[in-house]
């Protein structure tokens, strides 16, 4: 591949395995650039060489659609876009801040979920800890055998539903039906223990 035209046609050839007529132009720019990069560095690169990196150009740019984006509170969206107008994008700015600028500007690397993160304090994880535990000893007093049986595997012992429903020689629906009413009339006796 040493012409640009034989590099033009492989993208457009690349570009159409995506058959997203809309993109086609800019999958295939994408590709031609970054193979035009590389051989520019790397003028000995070979034709297979060149046809990886324009593959891998193309999934970046066709694939940073589909990475989810958390959007924070409307208050820090607000003060980062007043950080944009005023261009000073970036420096100084908070993680969540930097977050969502690297979201609008379609950076390749990951953002963490949650880019908000809300501390617990010791009381509260305590709080939460001793319910959990509360509910888990009580599960039968509360449920029907089959329903505790259910939700102690599921959600205390980590098993899978289907592993469940082998052991007990029954289906998987009959298990998830244990696990729904079970669960059901744990919401309903939290919500009295609430009052």
């Amino acid at each position: 591949m040493k012409s640009t035209e034989t590099l033009n046609k492989k993208a457009e050839m690349l570009a159409s395995r995506y058959g997203s007529s809309q993109e086609f132009e800019d999958l295939k720019q994408e590709a031609l650039l970054a193979a035009l990069e590389e051989k520019e560095r790397f003028p000995e690169a070979g034709d297979a060489y060149l046809i990886g990196v324009m593959r891998k150009a193309m999934q970046a740019y066709y694939n940073i659609k589909l990475k989810p984006v958390t959007i924070p509170q409307s208050g820090q969206v607000y003060a980062l876009l007043s950080a944009i107008k005023g261009e000073e994008g970036g420096e100084g700015a908070n993680y969540t801040e930097q977050a969502l600028m690297d979201a609008l500007k379609g950076h390749n690397e990951p953002l963490e979920p949650q880019t908000l993160r809300q501390e617990v304090s010791t009381e509260e994880t305590y709080q939460n800890q001793e319910t959990v535990e509360h509910i888990r000893h009580n599960l039968w007093v509360y449920l029907t055998d089959k329903q505790a049986l259910a939700i102690d595997y599921v959600f205390f012992k980590d098993y899978s539903p289907s592993e469940v429903a082998k052991a007990q020689d029954v289906s998987q629906q009959r298990i998830s039906q244990w696990l729904h009413s079970g669960l059901a009339k744990l919401k309903k006796m939290l919500e009295e223990l609430e009052k």
